[in-house]
Formats: structure tokens, sequence, C-alpha cells
């Protein structure tokens, strides 16, 4: 049984900073004379090409110094390039062109437009500009995907291209950290939320990741790319950040980032920020509670690097990273008319989130290719402890605290990648690779009456509860109280072993170039199912104890075609396979609802994708476009027991999602001002008919949730150099499309406009260089709904439960680097 609210915030892009919105990286352009001008909007979706040369033992490169303020960032950030005026007046070019960004999101380093795929790019300085905290703060600059909030972070989905998870079903985009993955094998549990401080770039990767990145990637991935540590620089920069969401509370954020040489061979990179969450939501109760914001909080994350390179072909790099967060109460509305209060939860709720990661990178370049190693170790960790009152209404509203929940996860994953890489850029450009993961996660969920702990507490201090199969610790398996049902997983482990590949043939001088791989995998899960409280031999009696099970395995392959039409013109096509892990139900607290599969097996996706990259005016227009079709078979499905006490995941029919996106790019003849609009136009819906365990007939046609048929985001920024100061601004607009919540289409979301500004001012020659900048979002302050759900029990609905859009909010930050 789940008490969660799986709302939604779309990614509708924001306020750009003078740089420009959504698309994938390229880069965005100021005038020439301004050396680093400020980064535009996302570049739009990569052409293929073949993959360029590998990655060098040094890892992605560095952000450059002292860039000039930007206005709102944009999906990829526009580099300028400035040109020589040696010309004749005829044939003169402008000041500054749309550049190439290079990203890593292949495991090689290459240019996101000859990449035969969609990546938008967002650069680090670009968040950091625009005082990015968290995903739906540029997320929103990315069309075609959404970012569905829920009351805690293991409620948290994201979709691509209108395929997304349900609440509680695997997660169908991973999570990237570097190349080390952050996803559950199944279930999500907790979708790490990294502070995007001192960041390089992050990448979404559109389409089936697989052959790279395994069963977390079934149709997309978000990678974060950190910043390494720099030999023979030192350097500092720190910021203070201060954040007011509209008639609600404040918060602060503190960043800062060294990195420090020692000699010529080794660097150490240190970086950390310590967050306050302004909350959003009021908690009110007929029992005298009125608590406002109550679902403030903190975060705080610092990470350590280091890199030693005693000689040219070899690099070790090696990262700590740990981030921490809590919150006060959960983020939810129990009603879905845009306003920011809670009437139902007359008991408090308080959750808890950390993850890390360390990670070793090794890489040997030969003269041929390079040995890359890379061995990593992550946890999660989230502690859940709220009132599910709310379950019997009448009485959560009049002020009687009933039910609770306690939930605990902690999970841990040892992975091991080993690739060789082809070097220089000869007509074959390959890629091999062998990769293990070992997941191991421990799992607690109890429902128990409220108000008994004290109870459990003195029975324990007696000695009475404790001993296995005992009646009493039956009931108080943990210290909470008497129990009406707890489920414990220990272990729930998942191993997943495959060898990848890509192969690509560059014909008539790079202007033809195929390129074929694939993943040959095999996954094997397992869980021991231990049942306590009130129903717990019930369920014993049904057999839902024990030990469980699953094996899958399969091949995974991609293909593409890249050509180069003209200097100016690329053309691609990819096809593309993805999956996705199967997993476990929990069994039900009644007999008679446990008529469910225990299991349900793997999904699968084919993806088909064809796009054009041009470029007009001597690289001062970019207009791209991409088309998609996605084929998706063995949905996991959340589905409820007829008397709405149950959840689980089950298997249905088939999904089909077609669609474009569009990106326009283009540096005007007014010296550093830049207009970017980025689109996508999505048609996401059942492909195969099912009934749902409500029995509500889902016909072909019907829409996908979460999923808007129509997103853009338009961006005009502008950016200038006064003597030694350099300033802009931009304003953003963008529009998210209506959609529903659910497969039974319960509630309208999303359907709202948004319209953001940003100034910037910065002195780059001053000490220190000091930066201001000002970001104020949603100023149309609309409240429109992003997430929601109705509970159910029986045909009867109980109460229902929203998630809205943030407030009109203003945000000032001051930066400062050496």
């Amino acid at each position: 049984m789940r008490f969660t609210m799986q709302g939604g915030r779309v990614i509708c892009c924001s306020l750009l900073r003078l740089g420009l919105c959504a698309g994938v990286a390229t880069g965005a352009a100021a005038r020439a004379d301004d050396a680093q001008s400020p980064p535009a909007a996302p570049a739009a979706p990569a052409a293929p090409a073949a993959p360029a040369t590998p990655v060098t033992p040094a890892a992605p490169p560095q952000e450059a110094a002292a860039p000039a303020p930007a206005a709102a960032p944009a999906p990829a950030p526009v580099q300028i390039v400035a040109q020589d005026s040696g010309a004749a007046p005829a044939q003169a070019k402008p000041a500054a062109q749309l550049g190439e960004v290079m990203v890593t999101a292949t495991k090689r380093e290459e240019s996101v437009r000859k990449i035969p795929a969609t990546v938008d790019v967002l650069k680090g300085k670009d968040l950091e500009d625009i005082g990015a905290r968290e995903m739906e703060d540029f997320l929103k600059y990315i069309p075609g995907i959404t970012l569905q909030e829920g009351d805690t972070n293991n409620s948290r989905t994201i979709s691509i291209r209108g395929i997304g998870p349900q609440p509680g079903a695997n997660t169908t985009v991973g999570t990237l950290i570097d190349d080390v993955s952050m996803g559950d094998p199944y279930a999500s549990y907790l979708v790490p939320d990294l502070d995007p401080f001192d960041l390089h770039d992050l990448e979404v990767l559109k389409g089936p990741q697989g052959t790279l990145f395994g069963a977390s990637a079934l149709n997309g991935a978000i990678r974060y790319v950190l910043n390494k540590p720099e030999l023979g620089n030192w350097a500092f920069k720190g910021f203070a950040d201060w954040l007011h969401p509209e008639a609600d509370g404040h918060g602060e954020t503190y960043g800062g980032a060294v990195n420090i040489p020692l000699g010529s061979t080794i660097a150490l990179r240190a970086v950390d920020v310590v967050q306050e969450t302004p909350g959003l939501y009021d908690d009110v109760n007929a029992n005298g509670k009125n608590i406002k914001d109550a679902d403030n909080g903190y975060k705080r994350m610092h990470r350590f690097m280091g890199l030693w390179k005693p000689f040219d072909r070899l690099s070790v790099n090696a990262f700590y990273l740990q981030q921490q967060g809590h919150k006060n109460d959960l983020s939810i509305a129990n009603n879905t008319g845009g306003q920011f209060i809670r009437t139902n939860t007359p008991g408090p709720s308080t959750s808890s989130q950390a993850f890390s990661v360390e990670n070793l990178d090794i890489r040997y370049n030969f003269d041929w290719f390079t040995v890359i190693s890379e061995s990593s170790h992550s946890t999660k960790t989230q502690t859940i402890d709220y009132d599910t009152s709310a379950l019997l209404e009448p009485l959560a509203v009049a002020g009687v605290q009933s039910l609770r929940t306690y939930s605990f996860i902690n999970s841990r994953s040892d992975a091991q990648e080993v690739r060789l890489v082809s070097a220089g850029n000869g007509p074959w450009v390959w890629l091999l690779g062998a990769y293990v993961n070992r997941y191991t996660a421990d799992l607690t969920e109890n429902i128990y009456v409220a108000n008994t702990g004290v109870l459990g507490s003195i029975l324990n201090t007696l000695g009475l509860i404790g001993q296995p199969g005992d009646l009493l610790n039956l009931l108080f398996p943990t210290p909470q109280g008497l129990s009406v049902e707890d489920i414990h997983y220990s272990p729930l482990t998942a191993r997943e072993e495959s060898v990848f590949g890509e192969l690509t043939r560059k014909l008539f001088n790079d202007k033809l170039n195929l390129n074929i791989g694939g993943r040959l995998y095999r996954e094997h899960m397992s869980g021991n199912v231990t049942l306590g409280g009130v129903t717990a031999p019930l369920g014993t009696l049904e057999n839902y104890g024990g030990d469980k099970t699953l094996q899958a395995g399969g091949f995974n392959p991609k293909a593409s075609i890249t050509l180069q039409a003209t200097d100016n013109i690329l053309w691609y096509a990819t096809g593309a396979h993805g999956f996705q892990f199967g997993g476990f139900n929990e069994p039900a607290p009644l007999p008679t609802d446990n008529t469910f599969p225990l299991q349900y097996k793997p999904s699968t996706i084919w993806s088909y994708e064809t796009g054009l990259r041009t470029d007009a005016f001597h690289k001062t227009l970019q207009l791209d476009g991409t088309v998609f079709l996605l084929n998706w078979k063995n949905l996991q499905l959340q589905q409820t027991t007829p008397d709405g006490v149950t959840t689980y995941t089950e298997n249905v029919g088939a999904a089909r999602s077609k669609g474009i996106e569009t990106s326009i790019r283009y540096l005007t003849p007014i010296p550093g001002l830049i207009f970017v609009n980025v689109g996508s136009y999505i048609h996401a819906k059942v492909a195969e008919p099912y009934t749902t365990s409500s029995g509500e007939f889902v016909p072909v046609g019907t829409d996908l949730p979460a999923a808007p048929r129509l997103q853009t985001a338009t961006t005009l920024s502008y950016n200038t150099k006064i003597g030694s100061l350099r300033t802009g601004a931009g304003v953003t607009f963008t529009h998210e499309g209506a959609a529903f919540n659910d497969i039974e289409h319960d509630k309208v979301i999303f359907h709202f406009n948004t319209l953001d500004f940003n100034y910037n001012l910065s002195f780059p020659y001053v000490f220190m260089a000091p930066a201001l900048t000002l970001n104020a979002t949603n100023l149309l302050n609309t409240h429109s709904l992003v997430g929601a759900q109705l509970d159910h029990i029986g045909n009867a609905s109980d109460g229902e439960f929203g998630a809205f859009v943030r407030p009109r909010t203003i945000d000032l930050r001051i930066s400062l680097k050496l």
C-alpha cells in the first residue's frame, strides 16, 4: 500500500540567462570582442557523424576562465567563435559565429552536432548564472522532457518524448554522474538530484541508450559531467544566493570550489554547497496545527577530486561525492485548484535522502587505442515517516491521526567497466567494452497505527519482542508502533553483466559514416520478502513471502547513417533498441487482493529517428529538425486492487510515440542580440488495448500520462560590453501543453505559460571578478497543476492531491572567482 503523490513539474523553458533556451549543445553568440559571451539555448539535436577521437586521459575539458555573464541558459550553451578581419569586403564574415560544443555523451569526445542522435546540453557556467539548484530549475529548458514531482524524491518521475514510468514502476530515464549509473534496477527508490554547481556540463540523451549505458536508460539519460582537477592552475570560485518565492519563505545557498595543483603531475579539486530550501505548502488541520511553508528543508553537497598524470600516456582521475537532503513536510496539497495548502494530515511528515559516489578512472593511451578502466561504488539512502491518515479522509480532516507509513531504503551498487577506444582519425572508429554491476538493497515499508510507538518501546524494553516468530514481534516489527502491514526486502539484489561495442566506417572523405553497435546482456534479480504486522499471517498463508527470482537477457542493437550533404547540411538516421529491468510486486495485506502476479517482465522499446542539421549566413543561423517514432512493448503500469488498498505493477499492451523536435538559433545582425526557439510536438498513445484493474477499458489511441503534445521555449537575450564592465539581459517565454495525470485521465495537468527574466552584471577585470545575477521566474505567477493523484477506495474517491508550478520567484546571486 502506498500513499505517494506522483505529481509533476514539466520542463517548460524558463528564463534562459543571457544565452538562450532549449535545443542541443551548439553555441550562442555574442560580440566577437566579448571574449566569452553568455551561453545560449541548448543546441539542437546533434547530427550524427563518425565518432571522434577517443577521450584523452585528462577527461572532459574544463570550463573557460572568467566568461561574461549570460542570460537565461538554453539547452546547450552556444560558443562564440571570433573571425579574422582580413577577408575582402564582399566576402566579409560576421564577427561571431555559432560554434560547436564538445561532449562525451558517447564515451568519446566529439562535437554534439556530429552525433547521430539528439543530445541536449546545458553548460555548467550557464546553470550557475541562472541560480539553478535542482532539476526543475534547468530541465525546463529542454523540450520533449517532463519532470513529475511527487511528495518525495522516490515518487519523482522523468519522461522523455512521452515515454515515462508510472508511479512505483521502473524508471525509463537513467541518471548518471559522469559514467556512474545512479538508477535502481527495479522501481525508483530515489532519483538523485545533484546540485549543479561546478559542473562541466549537463547532457540529456534522448532515445534508447542501452548500448552504452545499459538497462537504466530505456529511452534516455541525464548525465552530470563534473569539472575535473586542472594541472598547474590555482583557481577558486564561490557564490552566495538568495531565493524568495512569492508569499512564501526564502532560502540561502552558499557554495565554493577550489583547484589546487601539487607539482606538475598532481591536482586536487574540492567543492562544497550548503543550501536552504524554502517551503511552499502550508500544513493546516482542525486539530490546531498551522505550519506555514511546512515543506522547507536543506541540502548539502560536497565532493573531492584528484588527478595524477605522471606522463602523457597515463592519467588517473578519482572522486568522492556525497549529497544529503532533508524536508520537514510533504510538498503536496490536498486540492488541485492551485492552493498551496494541505488540511488532511493531522500528524507530521518528514523525509531524508542521501547518496554518495566513489569513482576511479584510469586511462592509458597506446598508439592506436586507449584502455579505460572505471570502477565505482555508489550508495543511496532514503527515510520517510509520514502521515497517511488521509486514507480515512473524514477523520483526517477532522484532526484524527489514524495511520502512518515508515519507509526506509538503503541501496549499494558496485560496478566495473573496461573499454578500448580507437585512437586517431582513420576510416575505422571503434569502441569495445565489458560491464559488470552488483546491486543490493534493503527495503522496509511499514504501515502502522499512529501513537502506538510508546507501547512498542515499552514491550521492547521489557524484552517481550524481538524473538523471531513471536506474535508480539510480528505485530511490532519496528519501533514505530503496532503494524498493520510490514514488508521487508532483505536483500533485494540485481546483477547485470554485459559486453558492448560500436563500429563506424568513414567513407568519401568523411562525407558518409555508417555505424553499428550493440550490447549483449544478462541480468539476474532476487529478493527475500519477510512479512510482518496484523496482516502477516494472512499473507504467509498465501505464500507471498520468501525468496523471489527473475532472470532475463538479450541483445540490444543500434545502427545509424550520417551524410554530410554539403558543408552546411548534415542528415542522419538512427535505429536503436532499449530495454528495462523487470521486478517484483509487494504482497497485498489482504489475501483476497493477492490476485496479481508477484513479478513483472522487462519492457523493450524500438526508436527510429532522423534529422537535419543546417547552418546558414556564415554560421550565424542554425535550423535543425528531428522526427522520431518509438514503439514500446510490455509497458510496466501501476495498477490498484479493486478495494483501493494495494498498488502493484503489471505488464500491459504497447504504446507508440511519434513527434518532431525543432530548434532555431540566430545571431542577429545586432551585436550581442541572440534569438532562440526550440519546441516539440509529440503524440504518445496506447497502441494495444487493455483493461485496468478497476475494470476501465483503455482503447487504442488513449494518450499516455504526462505527455503534453506541444512544448516550446523562446528566448531573446542581449549581451554587451561597456569598458571593463559586462552586462546583459534575457527574456524567455515557455508554453507547456495539456496532458493527463494518469492512464485513466482523472485530471488535466500542465497546460500553462511562463515568462522569465534575467539580468546580469560582471566586472571580469576587477579583483575576484565580482558578478551579480538577478533572475525572476514565473512572472505570470501561474499556479497550474503539474501533478495530481486521486485516491480511490473501491469505486469512490476519498481525496485528491496536487502539486503546482512554483509561484513567482526572485533569485539574487553574487559570485566571485580567482
